[in-house]
């Protein structure tokens, strides 16, 4: 809002020394004249050219209750540049017809308050106005089409979010996988050991019958006839567990 304040400030004061300059144009001599009137002109671009910008940032403010007070000196101030265009190009036309017939008619019709004079004024004035509407169309064109870009912005930034929010979502499905995966391959790593330690005590289990048979049948250890029953009775407790 500061910007915008200032803006202004600076634009009103722009247009008050502009208008001292061109009610000082007669004041010059005859020479210096063309110089001067070349310089307002330049003042009025420069002061169009700020109205322009002043006008875009009416636009950017939000609030109705800020942005309608410069609205008013928006309308204002185009009224005192139009008058001040139609001031300047009337010094203009005046200087480029001094000493000629048609401008002593025009000075004096000028001085008697001839209504030819007026519409020359007014003429001038039009002109000035269709310039200004023109200029008031690119402007607005050039907005709309950065308001469009804005959107094709927006639009492809809500795409990109999209997407990168789906790439997350598939990120953390990968790592669930990954961690059920690794629970599979603990269990079956601890099946596997479990396996083996069974494996191992089978065995086990089958040298220790191997070397019970042979020794019943190398009769290694036998000192009477109930030597054997205890193997007898191993064999048929192992035979109880496997078979």
């Amino acid at each position: 809002m500061g910007d915008v304040e200032e803006l202004k400030v600076g634009i009103i004061k722009a247009l008050d020394t502009l208008e001292v300059s061109i009610q000082n144009i007669n004041k010059k001599e005859y020479s210096q004249r063309p110089k001067l009137i070349r310089r307002c002109e330049n003042q009025a671009a420069d002061i169009e050219t700020k109205i322009q910008s002043f006008d875009l940032e009416i636009l950017y403010l939000d609030n109705k209750k800020l942005s309608d007070p410069y609205k008013a000196a928006l309308k204002e101030i185009q009224a005192r540049l139009a008058k001040v265009k139609i001031d300047l190009e009337f010094k203009k036309k005046e200087r480029e017809s001094e000493g000629t017939l048609e401008g002593e008619i025009m000075k004096k019709k000028a001085l008697e308050g001839d209504s030819t004079g007026g519409n020359v004024m007014i003429q001038i004035g039009d002109k000035i106005q269709q310039k200004g509407m023109e200029s008031l169309q690119r402007t607005l064109a050039l907005v709309k089409a950065s308001n469009q870009i804005a959107d094709e912005i927006s639009l492809e930034l809500f795409r990109q979010l999209e997407q990168l929010e789906n790439t997350t979502a598939a990120v953390k499905d990968t790592k669930s996988e990954v961690n059920k995966a690794n629970q599979y391959i603990k269990y079956f790593a601890k099946e596997m050991y479990t396996d083996k330690v069974i494996m191992g005590l089978i065995l086990l289990c089958i040298l220790a019958v191997v070397s019970i048979i042979v020794l019943k049948f190398t009769g290694k250890g036998s000192t009477g006839g109930d030597s054997g029953k205890p193997i007898d009775d191993t064999i048929e407790s192992f035979n109880r567990i496997f078979m």
